[in-house]
């Protein structure tokens, strides 16, 4: 039996990330110079490429002639700054597709995963600056089926009427990105800020969807994450 879902271990993750960045950058400011921090929360939407759940479940997922590309991602960030111009700290989020009822079955997807981001401060004029960032992390799928209908028999996956099944699977990947971001009112204490945050999440490894009762299907292909996103950004950082 599985002891906790990809996504509960990637928010933990993305968890002990956080905190740590911002006990780093809040214990140097003050002690050195050209060391800052900023933190900011996120969300917006996201495009995924149609084979980021694998051929199988696709094919279970076959009923919705095509299932939603789009979805809604929110989470936040933490990071230290150094110089003024190097970023180092972590994000985390959670991603959802809307919830589609076929014929005989009903569908959420959801996930959730963090990562470690380093970056830049390629540009800035005035209070208008762009952040190219580059992270590795972890995130984790959950495909909810419930099936009102016939017998669900796909590979060895059985799904009987009336029953709900959950499939979990993990990815790790890299995330590239560029922050645009607005200084709204500059402060010596604390500046607050607007921007956009645009980029794309590629998987580079995978483990097998498991079931609920913690069976793998190792028979069905891996999941992907392959990403394009678009969020709003608003935060607030000191020597940035």
């Amino acid at each position: 039996m599985k002891d906790s879902s990809p996504m509960r271990k990637s928010f933990i993750l993305t968890f002990f990330i956080l905190f740590g960045t911002a006990l780093f950058a809040q214990d140097n400011i003050g002690s050195g110079p050209g060391i800052g921090w900023i933190g900011y929360f996120q969300g917006g939407l996201v495009y995924r490429l149609p084979n980021n759940f694998g051929k199988e479940v696709n094919l279970v997922l076959n009923e919705f002639e095509t299932y939603p590309q789009q979805g809604f991602a929110f989470g936040g960030g933490g990071m230290a700054v150094f110089n003024g111009k190097w970023l180092a700290g972590g994000e985390g989020f959670l991603l959802f597709y809307p919830s589609v009822a076929g014929n005989t079955t009903l569908v959420r997807v959801k996930g959730g995963g963090g990562a470690v981001h380093v970056g830049y401060r390629a540009f800035r004029k005035h209070n208008w600056m762009a952040f190219p960032t580059i992270g590795a992390g972890t995130f984790g799928y959950t495909v909810s089926i419930q099936n009102e209908g016939f017998l669900v028999n796909q590979g060895n996956l059985f799904i009987p009427p009336g029953t709900t099944e959950v499939l979990d699977a993990g990815v790790m990947y890299v995330d590239i990105s560029f922050k645009f971001l607005k200084v709204l009112l500059p402060s010596q204490t604390g500046s607050p800020f607007t921007g956009l945050s645009v980029g794309y999440q590629q998987s580079l490894a995978a483990r097998p969807w498991e079931t609920s009762a913690g069976f793998d299907l190792d028979s069905f292909s891996l999941p992907e994450l392959s990403n394009f996103y678009v969020k709003l950004t608003l935060g607030i950082g000191k020597g940035y």
